[in-house]
């Protein structure tokens, strides 16, 4: 198995120091039909009135100011809200996309999934610096497209280019989950400010993902700094 790390540059942690970083590893073809078969059993019991997404939103939209973003730049939470709100839906072709939207917006917590096989060496949450201003970025659905990061900018990067821009905004095409992919790598936003505490919410989400996807799950972690970085890749076979 390709080994592969997830951590945050110290710059993000001394800006930010209340966010820390979750990656789980799913591992096999299998997990498509696990997350099919769990979006028809689960009621996630979404309510975009619920005062814990609401506050998940109020924190986030701090956190994209702090970046100095435009309005138009939305956490992945609200953007999925607005998605919803409006339409009731916002289902994609893939069940594994599906499931963890479904279960980012019930729980208020920003997340993506990635194809490790297009990730190169590890993937790092960093903060805009001018080593990164050359590094490309694709949006998702734009492959023709290149763009690059901006000043104040946190971004999810490997060691060749950009995987998300703003944190958690949009994410980068090359590395979209996609039917066949074998080896996905599901990236949680967490933050101190929301109701519980960050290590007991990780746990809870480790647990629940574990249950969920069984021997799927080849390994996971949580961080908050580089010191810390989660190795994904010590528990595959």
């Amino acid at each position: 198995m390709k080994s592969l790390s997830v951590y945050q540059d110290n710059a993000v942690t001394e800006r930010f120091p209340h966010h820390s970083t979750l990656a789980i590893r799913l591992s096999g073809l299998d997990m498509h039909e696990k997350a099919r078969n769990l979006l028809s059993q689960c009621d996630l019991g979404i309510e975009v009135g619920d005062p814990r997404l609401g506050r998940a939103i109020d924190v986030w939209r701090s956190v994209y100011q702090t970046m100095g973003s435009k309005p138009k730049y939305m956490s992945s939470v609200e953007a999925l809200m607005v998605r919803y709100r409006a339409s009731g839906k916002f289902m994609q072709k893939l069940p594994l996309i599906d499931l963890y939207n479904l279960f980012s917006l019930a729980h208020g917590v920003p997340m993506a999934g990635y194809d490790v096989r297009a990730l190169s060496g590890n993937l790092r949450l960093v903060l805009f610096d001018r080593l990164l201003r050359v590094m490309p970025f694709t949006p998702l659905g734009e492959p023709k497209v290149r763009q690059h990061l901006r000043s104040g900018e946190v971004a999810y990067v490997d060691s060749e280019k950009v995987i998300c821009r703003y944190w958690n905004w949009r994410d980068c095409d090359e590395a979209k989950l996609v039917a066949d992919t074998s080896d996905a790598l599901i990236v949680f936003d967490l933050v101190d400010d929301l109701a519980v505490a960050t290590s007991e919410l990780a746990s809870s989400l480790i647990s629940t993902f574990s249950a969920w996807f069984g021997d799927s799950v080849v390994a996971a972690g949580w961080s908050r700094n580089a010191a810390g970085c989660v190795d994904l890749g010590a528990l595959g076979p």
